[in-house]
């Protein structure tokens, strides 16, 4: 039984109709995965960060293992803790203030 060609166009036509709607179907489905992948490069380029400051500065390491042997673990800790708390907030500060301003603080408080 031969098919006419206007029926292979026709069925063509559909298929392709049907290619596009499992396409946009499979990429919202998708799209939680995305948002994870993108938040996983954040954090692992963050930790490479991170990993790279604390390579070129050791004497970080050390002082953070004194302070450990210092005082108590949970002392250090919260220790430690407020520290970031301050470290960020004047990474904030410094985000808001303008480069100006904050280099003739700097060199008012010697920061």
């Amino acid at each position: 039984m031969k098919t006419s060609l206007a029926e292979l166009a026709f069925e063509r036509g559909r298929l392709i109709e049907r290619i596009a709607h499992q396409r946009s179907t499979l990429a919202q489905q998708l799209q939680p995965l995305q948002d994870a992948q993108v938040t996983s490069q954040r954090l692992m380029t963050r930790w490479r960060i991170g990993v790279d400051y604390l390579s070129a500065r050791p004497w970080l390491l050390a002082l953070g293992a004194l302070a450990v042997l210092l005082l108590k673990p949970r002392r250090a800790l919260a220790w430690g803790l407020r520290g970031v708390v301050l470290w960020r907030y004047v990474r904030r500060l410094r985000a808001s203030v303008p480069p100006e301003l904050w280099a003739l603080a700097t060199r008012w408080f010697r920061l």
